[in-house]
């Protein structure tokens, strides 16, 4: 019996390490593939170093101290809005591999959806749309980020990239409620950095997300591998699966979109359908799930009807009708910015379709 008891804690030690084990080793830094150069006082310009990525003059750069770790910080990358106004922030939270030079592609795939050629093309009024901010960042251990990459440090990544997106914009502080709101896009392994904050009630943040997109989200790192016997990871493992998504998901406040490739050998569908299925169902009635019959893991973005579904999940959650500033601090710059404030943003073939949304809008 002693020796039982003996026996049982030296297990949870070896249980424990091995967790931590498993879940650092579902990180891949590569490479690094950006610099930041040419810092002004405040952030830096970012010179990618991918052949496929042209550089952009418009993207800014800064790096974040890590509280408590004096040898650790992490880099932030954005692509600021043409107006001073922005109505919100998409926040990218990139997936197990790659760095900043991969995600600057991707940001610059979401400020192309929005642009002027592509809204009026789909039928939008380009004087009557919204305008974003969109930002991402390293977890520590890849590319200018120090530090080793673990669950814990991914999330706390995340609300350090927030944070500090707000002091750099908005001089935000926690006492400062005037803080816009956030969309947060999870892609794969991000897509749990990202479900962690939406279903985080005690974080500061929380009040601020204004809605979530899931983009081939694991339901756990085990259930992703799954090979549905009765000797499957999830089975034997569960005590130890890192990133359990499918028991944060109904603890969610905030209005979240779906999609995910039905190709997708990483992560399978089987985990895109049980989160949805366990998210609460007036949380995802905002736009229906986008099930990709084209789509692989890392290419949904470039999915047929990806931009148009993507952007009518942002304007059912905004509002058919601009809402007006609450940032008493940033006035428009022009007569035109504050024109813009009064005008619906979508088209007028999807006006009818979002009506029965309206309704619902903040009743969550």
């Amino acid at each position: 019996m002693a020796s039982a008891l003996f026996i049982f804690p030296i297990d949870l030690i070896s249980m424990g390490a091995f967790g931590r084990i498993l879940e650092r080793a579902g990180f891949l830094p590569g490479d690094i593939s950006y610099q930041f150069y040419a810092f002004d006082g405040k952030m830096f310009r970012i010179r990618n170093l991918l052949s496929f990525s042209v550089s952009d003059d418009d993207f800014r750069g800064w790096l974040v101290p890590v509280p408590s770790k004096k040898d650790q910080q992490i880099a932030v990358a954005a692509l600021f809005s043409e107006r001073t106004l922005p109505d919100a922030c998409i926040v990218f939270c990139g997936g197990n591999a790659g760095d900043l030079g991969h995600r600057l592609h991707t940001l610059q795939k979401f400020r192309a959806l929005f642009s002027q050629s592509a809204l009026i093309s789909s039928g939008y009024h380009w004087e009557h749309t919204y305008y974003f901010d969109f930002i991402t960042f390293d977890y520590r251990g890849f590319g200018l980020s120090h530090g080793s990459p673990s669950e814990k440090n991914a999330y706390q990544d995340l609300r350090l990239c927030i944070r500090s997106y707000l002091e750099h914009r908005y001089q935000y502080t926690l006492s400062n409620n005037t803080a816009p709101k956030i969309f947060l896009y999870g892609h794969s392994l991000g897509a749990s950095v990202a479900l962690d904050l939406a279903a985080d009630k005690k974080s500061p943040l929380f009040a601020s997300i204004l809605g979530l997109i899931l983009d081939g989200a694991p339901a756990s790192i085990f259930r992703a591998l799954d090979s549905k016997t009765w000797a499957a990871p999830s089975t034997l493992l569960s005590p130890l699966d890192p990133f359990p998504n499918f028991k944060k998901i109904p603890r969610i406040q905030c209005p979240v979109w779906f999609c995910h490739g039905l190709r997708d050998p990483i992560c399978p569908i089987t985990n895109g359908l049980r989160l949805h299925d366990a998210a609460p169902k007036h949380l995802r009635s905002f736009e229906p799930a986008f099930w990709s019959e084209n789509a692989s893991h890392g290419d949904l973005i470039d999915a047929i009807d990806f931009a148009s579904r993507f952007r009518r999940f942002l304007y059912a959650v905004l509002g058919p009708i601009r809402p007006p500033s609450t940032f008493s601090y940033m006035m428009p710059a022009t007569a035109d910015d504050a024109h813009h404030n009064k005008y619906s943003c979508i088209s007028k073939e999807e006006e009818e379709d979002l009506h029965h949304d309206n309704n619902n809008l903040r009743s969550w």
